[in-house]
């Protein structure tokens, strides 16, 4: 992949995070075809972009869960997720615990 090309996807993907983000606008932004962008993209990433946007959700999700200041409920939002529900499964599943137990431990650590 060339490497000023991927960049402004990565670029893309994470000022948009918020925002649904479809594989055609990546391969786009890249100036591919969405099945071909979707190959070279996961040999290069070793996840499908799908799955890599998903994780940049969630590690945002972890800052911003961190910082104590919002509602979990508005971190789904600013994550581009479409609920609170929504968020939950996708943290639980990556993290291996809720939004919720990660902001009171976060909290509690960052006291200590």
């Amino acid at each position: 992949m060339s490497a000023h090309r991927f960049q402004q996807v990565l670029s893309y993907i994470h000022s948009h995070l918020d925002q649904p983000i479809q594989l055609t606008e990546l391969a786009r932004i890249y100036g591919i075809s969405p099945y071909y962008f979707c190959r070279l993209f996961k040999q290069s990433m070793g996840i499908a972009p799908y799955q890599y946007v998903l994780q940049q959700r969630m590690e945002k999700a972890k800052e911003l869960l961190q910082q104590g200041k919002y509602a979990i409920a508005d971190i789904a939002l600013m994550v581009g997720c479409a609920d609170q529900s929504h968020l939950t499964k996708h943290f639980k599943k990556y993290t291996g615990v809720t939004p919720k137990y990660f902001a009171e431990n976060s909290s509690i650590t960052r006291v200590a």
